[in-house]
């Protein structure tokens, strides 16, 4: 394990104890998230981007998380799994306790679902970036090659987008971060709007 991913779990890990604790002591203020807290969005394709422990804001890092969303389905790349899916509602139950905040970007027009099961399908199984390098590398755009051998969530993100010609290949899909999600350069005909 690089020194890294050592230290966003140790994050992780401690964020994940101080909202217990916070949830114990007041739980009207510090309560678990469930998939009802949340506006239907099982039509809407988008993206999700959660902000994250409180340890890596102290650094800079805003946003630690970020997925693609399409019809109850939750595409990703994290750490453990890699590049997988699963369920909107087993998103929320088991990786949200890790983020205070989750905000849905609404594509407009939605993903072709062919188009974005084929794009998923040629990464699916893949790791899980472990160089910590990398990442801050890209906060800097200083990434000079694309490796498709492993993903960070934002890279995973950019990747798809732009294979499927919504995100410009202006910049290398190894040159994102999750708070980068938030101001896209879109191709023509394709906008990005807040739900949650």
């Amino acid at each position: 394990m690089g020194c890294f991913t050592l230290s966003v779990n140790t994050s992780s890990f401690l964020e994940k104890r101080l909202r217990r604790n916070l949830q114990w002591m007041r739980p009207k203020y510090y309560r678990r998230f469930e998939v009802s807290d949340f506006p239907d969005i099982s039509k809407m394709s988008g993206i999700l981007v959660c902000r994250g422990t409180i340890f890596l804001r102290l650094l800079g890092i805003h946003y630690t998380h970020s997925a693609l969303y399409s019809n109850g389905t939750v595409y990703q790349a994290t750490d453990g799994l890699g590049v997988c899916s699963l369920s909107f509602q087993d998103f929320v139950g088991e990786y949200v306790h890790h983020y205070n905040q989750i905000h849905f970007l609404r594509l407009n027009p939605s993903f072709n679902e062919v188009e974005l099961d084929n794009c998923y399908r040629k990464l699916a199984g893949l790791p899980y970036e472990t160089s910590g390098e990398e990442f801050v590398k890209a906060g800097e755009r200083a990434n000079k090659t694309e490796s498709d051998q492993s993903f960070f969530c934002s890279e995973f993100v950019a990747k798809i987008l732009q294979e499927m010609g919504i995100l410009s290949k202006k910049r290398l899909p190894d040159n994102y971060t999750p708070d980068d999600m938030l101001h896209l350069e879109l191709e023509t005909g394709y906008t990005l709007g807040s739900v949650f």
